[in-house]
């Protein structure tokens, strides 16, 4: 079976965005690095800018022996790096900032929100499960040793105001 030509130009499109996004998040960190280093002056901010750097040199020659390899995706290719690297595009949401005031932050509030209800949900449905064991451990356990105790006439009853008793 061959792949059809729109699947080919996707998943190269694909790799070529991210290529271009990974170099692009190696060298705001690595300038973010920087600026820690510039602040701290330790050597593991300058470690890590060194780092950032030379993946983000290592990324960058990747993706033009990737480039070369396809041309039909070349030019792009660098049309997208550069719409990624302007300037607007890379400055934190409203969440990040901190403006209380934006429907981003309401937004956000309402998927922690779900997910907090997901997880409380299925941690509610784990507590039931065990509860619903240990129930039935112990009616397995009242009723295996009133079966073999030593008087039988009141056993049935003794069974009975036990689980009265246990509420099951």
């Amino acid at each position: 079976m061959t792949k059809g030509r729109g699947t080919e130009m996707s998943l190269r499109f694909f790799h070529a965005f991210f290529i271009g996004a990974s170099s692009l998040m190696s060298l705001g960190v690595g300038i973010w690095a920087v600026g820690n280093w510039q602040v701290g002056a330790t050597i593991g901010w300058l470690a890590l800018a060194a780092l950032s750097f030379s993946s983000a040199a290592g990324l960058a020659l990747y993706g033009t022996r990737f480039l070369r390899k396809t041309r039909e995706l070349g030019i792009a290719g660098v049309i997208l790096t550069v719409m990624l690297g302007m300037p607007s595009d890379a400055l934190a949401c409203a969440v990040c900032i901190g403006n209380t005031d934006s429907v981003m932050v309401a937004g956000v509030n309402n998927g922690i929100l779900v997910l907090l209800g997901v997880i409380g949900s299925v941690l509610f449905c784990f507590a039931w499960f065990i509860v619903s064991l240990a129930r039935r451990a112990r009616y397995a356990e009242v009723s295996g040793s009133v079966a073999t105790g030593p008087s039988t006439s009141v056993g049935p009853q003794i069974e009975k105001r036990i689980l009265a008793r246990e509420g099951i």
